[in-house]
């Protein structure tokens, strides 16, 4: 396959690849599909896009107890226009609760596909089947996990824990066989502006796979760091530059944009609770955006161990460094002074960490949060609730559970580090330590985890929910005390590359490894692309864990990977 170059890339933008998806006609489509979402017991918000229109424009929406929409029991009018990029987003009340119903949306000239939805119930103990997604790079690959949630019609809902889309360019993350499978990202450059997401958001709704799974089921999301860009805090992110704008300004149209094409309610706070029936209550929180503290990094924030010298001037305190050759520490303080002088530290040279100060002075810094203060209320009040429900499911972006890194300088041969990619490299060295594996996740801010555990150890019956990783994990949850407060189920990605991918190495080798360094994880699937299926009843709730053969045709294979039951504590 040819490779993506900047000179490619300038071909294809002068052949109006960069240009919009779908221009303006005035004639009326709506070929981004249709979308349920945020179901209630009453509720449930309606979601199209009208394309290939200048002007404001009415629509017709229509919900019915059949698919051909004859008994007909919502009719809601209403406008959109430019302002809202032609997207239309309704809130259908006055349903029943444990319906199914059908919908559609029309204009004068044209009507749009019929969708399925479904209210949550408010009363019994019935069966609650969800499908658990998160990470999906339309570049990376064909959306046959969202093909093979929509052919399922035993579930309830979708719950998406984010990255629902990327914002890297066209030659950017993940995307070295986009052009041989047709999914070049659109705009070519990374999405920055308000125009720039939203040209995004209409690529992947364009998708086949994915208007098809939203059009049978309705979506409780939430967004993730992609959806803005790459680590994204409440003051930055780690994929916004200077030379990109402010970033408040970016945040709030990729915000406004999310809002714009997602089936989300449109409230003023991000996190909510879904109740269904006496089985389940779920709770969506938002950790991006509203609290979330910088991360930390090990390339600035790790300090030096220093050392007392004895140098003929007397004593010296330096940091101490390892002789790459040796891979032990030099004892000549002339030697370092000379190294440090030199700049030949950062080259060929390493300090020796200090991590144990790491860990007590930044990393366990109490001020450190993910939640904030007004979500951690909201959180303490439902797990508070003695009407909760049976189980309590905590939807959530990142690991929470605590995942060493491997020692990879012990574990793995020179041959298997040398194709590591360049940019890990530098972390090999520190993965002797016991090293947390990701600080972007809750490993980056256990002080904020702890205050999550002390609301969770009020109830019982806790399942978290997990994405970010792009892999399956399963793992107790445990207090720093000890105490068990609940369980992570953690879904692989739908499309983005895994751990294997990213370190060029056997997914068995890696899970092996991980398993060694973390003993209470209970699962690792490192292996595939898929999806979690979660089936709760009053008894038991049941995580399976499902892999598609391949992302990269269509034409594909679904497998049961992995089962955890976990009966009520």
């Amino acid at each position: 396959m040819q490779r993506i170059t900047r000179r490619r890339l300038a071909a294809l933008a002068g052949l109006g690849v960069s240009t919009p998806l779908f221009g303006a006609t005035n004639r009326p489509t709506f070929q981004h599909g249709v979308a349920s979402g945020d179901p209630l017991a009453d509720r449930v918000v309606l979601w199209s896009r009208v394309s290939g229109y200048r002007a404001p424009v009415e629509v017709t929406v229509t919900v019915a107890t059949d698919v051909n929409l004859t008994r007909v029991v919502r009719r809601i009018e209403t406008t959109t226009d430019a302002s809202r990029d032609y997207t239309i987003k309704v809130d259908a009340d006055g349903l029943a609760p444990g319906q199914r119903y059908y919908y559609n949306f029309a204009t004068a000239d044209v009507q749009s596909p019929t969708g399925r939805t479904k209210t949550l119930a408010v009363d019994g103990e019935a069966a609650v089947r969800l499908a658990v997604v998160s990470c999906a790079n339309y570049p990376a690959g064909f959306f046959n996990v969202y093909r093979a949630i929509g052919n399922d019609n035993s579930l309830d809902a979708v719950v998406h824990l984010g990255d629902y889309l990327y914002e890297y360019p066209a030659d950017g993350y993940a995307s070295s066989r986009a052009e041989e499978f047709g999914r070049l990202s659109v705009p070519l450059q990374e999405v920055v502006a308000l125009a720039d997401y939203r040209q995004r958001y209409a690529q992947y709704r364009s998708d086949p796979d994915l208007q098809y799974v939203h059009a049978q089921l309705p979506f409780i999301a939430i967004w993730d760091d992609h959806e803005i860009t790459n680590d994204a805090w409440t003051g930055g992110a780690q994929n916004h530059q200077p030379n990109e704008g402010d970033y408040g300004t970016r945040r709030d149209a990729a915000m406004q944009v999310y809002r714009e094409w997602m089936p989300i309610r449109d409230q003023a706070f991000a996190y909510r609770r879904f109740d269904f029936g006496q089985t389940a209550t779920l709770a969506m929180l938002e950790t991006r955006l509203a609290a979330r503290s910088e991360p930390l990094s090990y390339g600035s924030d790790l300090d030096p161990i220093k050392r007392v010298f004895t140098s003929a001037e007397g004593p010296v305190e330096l940091p101490v460094l390892i002789d790459p050759t040796s891979d032990k520490t030099i004892e000549d303080p002339a030697r370092i002074e000379a190294l440090l002088a030199s700049g030949q530290r950062g080259k060929d040279y390493r300090f020796e960490p200090d991590i144990d100060r790491f860990i007590a002075a930044k990393l366990s810094e109490p001020s450190r949060e993910l939640v904030g203060s007004q979500q951690m209320a909201w959180l303490e009040e439902i797990c508070a609730d003695p009407d909760a429900g049976h189980w309590f499911v905590l939807g959530n972006q990142t690991l929470m559970s605590e995942v060493r890194a491997p020692n990879m300088m012990q574990a793995l041969t020179a041959s298997e580090r040398a194709r590591i990619p360049g940019y890990l490299q530098p972390l090999l060295p520190l993965t002797r330590y016991g090293i947390p594996m990701n600080l972007d996740a809750w490993d980056g801010y256990p002080a904020d985890r702890e205050r999550v555990f002390d609301r969770l150890a009020r109830r019982s019956n806790n399942v978290v929910l997990a994405g970010d990783s792009h892999n399956a994990w399963a793992a107790p949850l445990t207090s720093r005390t000890g105490a068990p407060v609940g369980h992570e189920i953690a879904t692989p990605s739908v499309s983005s590359p895994g751990i294997q991918e990213t370190m060029a190495l056997p997914a068995a080798r890696i899970e092996t490894l991980f398993r060694d360094a973390n003993p209470h994880l209970a699962y690792t699937g490192f292996s595939y692309r898929g999806y979690v299926e979660l089936a709760l009843t009053p008894a038991q709730a049941v995580a399976t864990y499902y892999g598609v053969n391949r992302i990269d045709e269509r034409r594909f294979a679904l497998t049961q990977h992995h089962r955890v039951i976990l009966q009520r504590m």
